[in-house]
């Protein structure tokens, strides 16, 4: 909730006093930040973002927000900051997302359009922001092996043991941990480029012409296919099979060069670590935060994760216990 002194940085920022403002606050994400949109004058507004706790260092958010405006990349400008609040005030990009864009649109071809701008955004990034040496912390941090399978470890204990109610035997937990560090391992190992890390249709903002990026702050270095999955993959925007193949074949003609077999393969190991990632969250947004919105993403999200489990022999001993542990619990929510 904002506090008087937020309310007065509001003031002395937009120059009115609060009884010409008008403020309202909006859902936000699954983050601990919240959100509010201030109006002020005739259709004028801004968006206030408050952090959870103050951040006197630099703020992710806004490193990131230079490093993609920089490279040509359409985010909100971040018009001030109080960093002993924790409280930005920054564009109001709309309502519009491509999630309720996508929705909307009921020709097929137009919506693969869509998708396909999208991945325009993944390539910019990927070609212009190639400057490892920089300071900024999103450059420092990866997927690297440690993450991906701490990502896999939060989904077993709120997923699995905690919404599922399922204890696992010592041989399934000893498998699946076998089976998961093989998975991470492989995907670490993979060249990494710079990463939104949640592109997907909610965090993708739709104003006029533009596509604008939202939720940035968590950017790291990752697989070239990680973005790709976040949005091909995405719990709140499935498209069918046909449609998935033919974006990713225009994503590998943009970037060239890519080995598509090989490719394949690595979106499909991210789009399994990630949905289960996904699955995770979404159980502890019910059990920790009270917050039951996201479970009927569940059945998407770990249809994508079934789904690649059963093209891969590999993951043959992994499918008995996915179908014990998560699977079936899942027909009972």
């Amino acid at each position: 909730m904002l506090s008087d002194k937020n309310i007065e940085t509001i003031e002395t920022f937009l120059g009115r006093p609060k009884n010409n403002l008008s403020i309202d606050k909006i859902k936000g994400d699954a983050s601990d930040r919240q959100y509010y949109r201030v109006g002020y004058g005739e259709d004028k507004s801004v968006i206030i973002m408050l952090l959870p706790s103050p951040v006197e260092s630099n703020l992710p958010y806004i490193e990131v927000q230079q490093i993609l405006k920089r490279s040509g990349i359409a985010v909100p400008e971040t018009y001030h900051y109080a960093p002993k609040e924790g409280l930005l005030i920054i564009e109001d990009c709309g309502d519009i997302s491509l999630e309720q864009l996508l929705l909307g649109t009921t020709n097929q071809t137009k919506k693969e359009n869509i998708y396909k701008r999208c991945i325009d955004i993944i390539v910019e990034i990927q070609t212009n922001i190639v400057d490892e040496e920089k300071g900024e912390a999103a450059f420092k941090l990866a997927f690297d092996e440690e993450k991906l399978i701490r990502e896999l470890n939060f989904m077993l204990e709120h997923l699995v043991n905690g919404l599922f109610k399922q204890k696992m035997t010592d041989t399934d937990r000893e498998e699946t941990a076998t089976i998961f560090g093989n998975l991470c391992k492989e995907l670490a190992d993979e060249p990494r480029v710079f990463t939104h890390r949640d592109y997907h249709s909610r965090n993708i903002m739709v104003k006029g012409d533009r596509l604008i990026l939202i939720d940035f702050q968590d950017a790291r270095m990752g697989p070239a296919q990680y973005d790709l999955v976040s949005l091909l993959r995405d719990s709140y925007s499935p498209i069918d099979d046909s449609m998935l193949n033919r974006l990713i074949d225009y994503y590998i003609e943009k970037r060239g060069g890519i080995d598509r077999k090989r490719f394949i393969r690595i979106f499909d190991l991210m789009t399994l670590q990630r949905s289960l990632k996904a699955a995770g969250t979404f159980a502890f947004q019910n059990e920790m935060k009270k917050n039951n919105s996201y479970l009927k993403y569940l059945p998407p999200v770990l249809g994508y994760a079934g789904g690649v489990i059963k093209k891969y022999e590999e993951l043959e001993r992994f499918k008995t216990v996915f179908e014990r542990y998560i699977d079936s619990p899942l027909k009972s929510i």
